[in-house]
């Protein structure tokens, strides 16, 4: 978005980072509200705006100096709404970024397998550094230099860190929950984990609907409708996402293949292709 000024760092980093600042004159003419899914953590801190925020069926407005932590792999949209200026910082990053140490992980302290979002209040978060850790991060993303991406995983580890320390602070918070995007929200909960959980193996329709409870009609046009995707095209983003960053994270192209259910790597391959352009060989070769 040309009117965005701010830093984004290419995927296959392994990260993105983008500080973003839009006026409210040119929120007026572009309208922001979309949804999407990745295979990575985000980080979402609101400097400035009237935003709400959609993940996984459930609407949530957001103040600013709030920080919210998006489990991988979650369906999450933004809307803001054109009352002020808006102004926000955006990390996304995979478990992989974040070493473990002593068996720890500290990614791994806000999420269990059934919760999509964490959100750390602004009284919280400005009893600590993680602002100027932020600015250290954007400070030192554009340096020319051999050591940068060093420096930025080494303060992504730091961001985590003082995250998971404050996401321990938290007192009995309420989430700013505002409504569930359709009475349905639940059922595309139960959907959207059935799909996360068992994207090792091959996903049908079927499927879903034995594990879930819900006949194919009611779950397919229920989904339709809230994610604005098919279950099908859902299931494979996911696949698709998960791929991308299991190949960037070194694993050999048949393992992918076999990881993700596909009986056959030629038909893995295909897929992969006709998803993002080229195939996984060909990536392989784009990242000599």
């Amino acid at each position: 978005m040309k009117w965005f000024e701010g830093f984004v760092a290419e995927i296959e980093k392994g990260f993105a980072f983008r500080h973003e600042i839009a006026r409210k004159e040119q929120l007026e003419k572009t309208k922001i509200n979309f949804k999407h899914a990745h295979s990575r953590y985000e980080v979402y801190y609101l400097i400035s705006g009237n935003v709400n925020y959609t993940v996984a069926g459930r609407v949530y407005h957001i103040n600013p100096g709030e920080v919210l932590v998006i489990n991988a792999f979650t369906l999450h949209g933004v809307e803001v709404v054109p009352t002020c200026d808006y102004e926000r910082y955006v990390l996304e990053f995979t478990a992989n970024n974040i070493p473990v140490i002593n068996g720890i992980n500290p990614i791994s302290r806000f999420f269990n397998t059934n919760e999509f979002i964490n959100i750390i209040p602004s009284e919280v978060v400005s009893q600590s550094n993680f602002v100027e850790t932020l600015q250290k991060m954007e400070a030192n993303y554009n340096v020319d230099d051999e050591y940068a991406n060093h420096i930025l995983f080494a303060e992504i580890t730091k961001l985590v860190v003082e995250l998971a320390k404050l996401f321990n602070k938290r007192q009995n918070v309420e989430y700013n929950y505002i409504k569930a995007e359709s009475k349905n929200s639940d059922v595309i909960n139960k959907i959207i984990q059935c799909i996360n959980t068992n994207i090792n193996q091959e996903i049908t329709i079927d499927f879903i609907a034995k594990e879930v409870g819900y006949s194919r009609s009611y779950m397919q046009h229920e989904f339709k409708e809230i994610v604005g995707m098919s279950i099908s095209q859902y299931i494979l983003s996911q696949k698709m996402q998960t791929a991308n960053f299991l190949l960037l994270s070194g694993t050999p192209m048949q393992e992918v293949s076999d990881s993700l259910g596909y009986k056959y790597y030629s038909t893995f391959s295909a897929t992969y292709k006709k998803f993002f352009g080229f195939s996984p060989k060909e990536k392989k070769k784009l990242e000599k």
